[in-house]
């Protein structure tokens, strides 16, 4: 075999075990939960033990390279999470953040980009 032939057959199988990878990590669910279900912990350690993984929400998403949600306020976004989650079948969310964009002023809220964990167990 020549070096080319054995570099393509090297960079199959790399893209195979890649490919593989990705699959072992999405979390399987029960089903769609209520919004109002949707527990909310503050850090990974306020959560359950044992807790999976089911989605993080805009951090790690390639969309948030060009588009992310904004909310007005803490609440809001806390809804949508919720919601979110829920309809992926998650328990609960950890790790919510929200951080200012903008300030339209003293009197004025600034528009909040958030991001979270939703988790099952």
């Amino acid at each position: 075999m020549d070096t080319i032939t054995r570099l393509r057959s090297g960079a199959w199988a790399l893209l195979g075990v890649l490919a593989l990878s990705g699959c072992a990590g999405t979390q399987q669910t029960a089903g769609p939960v209520e919004p109002e279900q949707v527990s909310v912990y503050q850090s990974a350690t306020a959560a359950p033990k044992g807790f999976q993984p089911v989605k993080r929400y805009w951090a790690d998403s390639w969309i948030s390279a060009f588009r992310i949600p904004t909310y007005d306020s803490q609440q809001e976004a806390l809804a949508s999470f919720r919601s979110r989650a829920g309809a992926l079948g998650a328990r609960g969310i950890i790790d919510l953040g929200c951080y200012r964009l903008d300030r339209r002023g003293e009197t004025e809220p600034a528009t909040l980009a958030c991001n979270a964990l939703a988790i099952t167990y």
